[in-house]
């Protein structure tokens, strides 16, 4: 798989966004992904925030800073690959685990999300 396929396909817009990143999970809608200046630009309507490890047992997401609902990709950097479900799986820096799930497949509900208004 390659990046132009991922910008090929309609089934992402819609979809979810997930984001393994030290020691916080980001979440959050697909508003857009399109490519600018060789970049890939992802940009989320919002993003959510959770902590990988839960204080008191505790999983609750909270609204994040609105700066982490742009994301911008290097292609020629982030290794790209398929993964079950149609789902597009892709590492950044070590340790920075993405998962974009199309639409009907896993999907952060907002009412889940402190600090969303819905």
């Amino acid at each position: 798989m390659h990046w132009k396929d991922v910008l090929a396909r309609t089934d992402l817009v819609g979809g979810d966004i997930k984001c393994h990143k030290g020691q916080s999970i980001f979440r959050g809608p697909i508003e857009r992904i399109r490519l600018r200046n060789g970049f890939i630009h992802i940009t989320t309507k919002w993003m959510a925030e959770m902590p990988v490890i839960h204080q008191g047992g505790s999983k609750k997401w909270k609204l994040s800073n609105p700066e982490h609902s742009s994301l911008i990709i290097n292609p020629k950097k982030a290794r790209l690959q398929n993964v079950q479900q149609n789902r597009v799986l892709y590492f950044t820096l070590p340790g920075v685990l993405y998962v974009i799930f199309p639409k009907g497949e896993s999907k952060l509900d907002p009412t889940e999300v402190e600090g969303l208004e819905v």
